[in-house]
């Protein structure tokens, strides 16, 4: 049927066109070049998606930019109606102020020291104007009285006698300073535990003569409220000169303030500049723009006023307007998505086809060939992918020959490898056999050391009198002693041998050091070799196994007596160092030399004479200090002795592995 595929076995490669010529001729000599031209407009269609894309996205940012400025005049704005509040409030308290200041007999009654009669002039303007702290200095800048306003706001609670003289909104009176503004100041006062706004303003007689000052305050709290309502800001934060928080207005359900406390570093550039650019702060999980500015009051900088508005109109806006202009997109690219159908419509069924001849070919189908109906560039392209699948089969058969030689050769080699494995193995285990004799071979030698000292102690019964004195008696129970201590080396020959780990248990060093020095007291005094032992006075206890460092110390107290055949000194120290017990064992011997310090671990390594040693002491006693995951060594010089030292971690249990 027309305009279907023809599928089936392979063709030659002069298989015919829908016009008669041979595929790879029609290709050299040039076919009709139509409709495919018209079919390119699908990337002008893409390109206009991607530029609409842009397009939403810069007139979005725009329009974010100018949401995110209108709110940021409107939190200026803000900020200005804000300090115009301040402002009516201190000229509203100054206006209240003056009636105070010029109330009749006011004067007179200061002037003689009526204290009762100045609280009675006052005090009902004050209730009246419903002032909260109102208080009378005398010229000193003593306190004569204090009036502050009751809980309900009904009655004044009454003090005097502060010193008042260095409040700098009182001292300046006192002064008789005026600035551009009069001879009125306005300040902030910390009182009680709360900040008031403060007016003060100078107490004169009929001559111009100072007989005191005048103060009126409000809460601080309360102007903020009032700035706030005024002002239209949700949150209000008012700070000093110096950074001291004076007070917070918040949205309601909100206490703490977060980061929308104006920071110490920010007052600087606050205090000297009209204003910030506003930034966008956290108060209580809500972001708030804010908004900050120097606090003038009768022009002067008193501190630094920070206001907020909240942002989640803006984000709701912002969001709005994404919204509006994704559905815009999304119609936009559904139309252009639409006309692309259109247009494409005439390509998307020879290209599938020549999809799924691609698809086939890729599984390793190389039998494929397709002829397609029309006259343009998919044609020829499907007319050169059979040629090109043509020749990848016979590729491909030559392929296939040549992977077959070299999976041979892949096996030979695999062959080889496990070989070599073997070969490795058995080396392996041929290095962990001669590792257990060697072990083996070091007990063994060990095992000599007990026995020799039973043989020593057996010659001496000998030669002892035979009515087995309290001496004899002792030395028989040294015997059996070091019968049982060789009997319990030949106990572990079986152990070590079968790479079993140390017996852990808790023991106190000193006892350890303490039975090896017992059972080599016969072989020093034989030697002529006077032991010396420096203990701590408290316990040493941590894990360890005792039997094992007990043959490590007689091994090395044995090598000392050795080293010194005319006799001498064996001296065996313990401290404690941080987290490990440092044991050391020093004589006062023929030394070794410098070229054999570094081998005495080393297995059959020995610097005794011949016959005298094999050479294994040293390097069991060296694997022994290993398994308890310490560390050995060695120092001596020549003609003044030798030094081992151990170091051995102090533990409250045993390892989870043997070291």
């Amino acid at each position: 049927m027309a305009g279907e595929s023809a599928y089936g076995p392979p063709k030659p490669l002069s298989v015919m066109s829908s016009g008669g010529t041979p595929a790879a001729e029609r290709l050299r000599l040039g076919g009709p070049r139509f409709g495919l031209q018209v079919k390119l407009i699908l990337p002008y269609i893409l390109l206009t998606l991607v530029l609409a894309i842009a397009a939403v996205f810069v007139v979005t940012q725009l329009a974010s930019q100018a949401v995110r400025q209108r709110y940021a005049d409107q939190v200026r704005a803000t900020v200005e109606n804000a300090g115009h509040a301040l402002t009516r409030i201190a000229a509203a308290q100054l206006d209240s102020l003056r009636l105070l200041v010029f109330t009749q007999g006011l004067p007179e009654a200061l002037a003689a020291g009526e204290v009762d009669r100045v609280v009675d002039l006052i005090q009902p303007i004050g209730l009246n104007a419903g002032v909260p702290v109102l208080a009378v200095a005398d010229a000193q800048g003593r306190q004569l009285v204090a009036l502050t306003l009751n809980a309900g706001g009904t009655a004044y609670e009454r003090t005097q006698g502060a010193d008042l003289s260095q409040v700098d909104i009182v001292r300046r009176v006192l002064a008789r300073e005026s600035d551009a503004s009069g001879d009125k100041f306005v300040g902030i006062l910390h009182i009680q535990g709360a900040y008031y706004l403060f007016t003060t303003a100078p107490l004169t007689d009929g001559q111009g003569q100072l007989l005191g000052v005048m103060m009126m305050g409000q809460s601080l709290d309360e102007v903020l409220k009032e700035v706030k309502a005024v002002s239209g800001a949700e949150a209000l934060v008012l700070v000093d000169r110096l950074g001291n928080r004076l007070g917070a207005i918040l949205p309601d359900g909100m206490s703490d303030p977060g980061g929308f406390w104006i920071e110490t570093d920010d007052l600087p550039m606050l205090l000297t500049a009209e204003a910030v650019a506003p930034d966008e702060v956290d108060i209580a999980g809500r972001p708030f723009l804010r908004q900050m500015a120097p606090l003038s009051l009768r022009g002067e900088v008193v501190g630094a006023l920070a206001v907020g508005v909240d942002v989640a109109p803006l984000r709701a806006q912002e969001a709005e307007l994404t919204t509006r202009l994704a559905l815009l997109f999304t119609g936009a690219m559904l139309a252009v998505l639409a006309v692309g159908y259109v247009i494409n419509r005439s390509i998307v069924e020879p290209v599938d086809k020549l999809r799924r001849m691609a698809l086939a070919v890729a599984d390793g189908d190389l039998d494929q060939r397709l002829r397609l109906p029309q006259n343009d560039e998919i044609a020829d392209l499907a007319l050169t992918f059979s040629e090109m699948t043509e020749r990848l089969a016979e590729r491909t058969r030559e392929s296939e020959r040549l992977h077959a030689e070299t999976m041979e050769r892949a096996r030979q080699l695999e062959d080889t490898n496990q070989r070599l494995r073997k070969a490795q193995q058995q080396l392996v285990q041929s290095e962990k056999l001669a590792s257990i004799g060697q072990l083996t071979a070091g007990i063994v030698h060990d095992v000599k050391n007990p026995l020799a000292v039973i043989k020593g102690i057996a010659e001496l019964v000998q030669l002892e009198d035979a009515t087995l004195s309290t001496f004899a008696q002792e030395q028989i129970g040294l015997i059996r002693d070091n019968a049982s201590h060789a009997n319990a080396i030949v106990s572990d020959l079986l152990t070590f041998a079968r790479q079993s780990t140390p017996q852990w248990q808790r023991h106190d060093l000193r006892d350890t050091i303490q039975a090896a020095l017992r059972l080599t007291e016969y072989l020093l005094r034989q030697a002529g070799v006077q032991p010396e032992a420096d203990l701590p006075a408290d316990p040493v206890m941590t894990v360890y196994d005792s039997r094992q460092i007990e043959q490590v110390l007689i091994n090395l107290i044995q090598n000392a007596a050795q080293a010194m055949p005319s006799g001498g000194a064996v001296r065996i120290a313990l401290r404690v160092t941080g987290v490990y017990a440092l044991l050391t064992v020093a004589d006062t011997g023929v030394g070794i030399g410098p070229e054999q310090i570094g081998r005495v671990f080393d297995p059959f390594y020995t610097t005794k004479s011949e016959g005298e040693g094999t050479g294994l002491g040293l390097s069991v006693t060296y694997g022994i200090i290993s398994q308890h995951g310490g560390e050995i060594w060695a120092s001596s010089e020549r003609d003044r002795g030798t030094t081992f030292s151990i170091r051995l971690p102090i533990r409250d249990q045993a390892p989870e592995q043997s070291f």
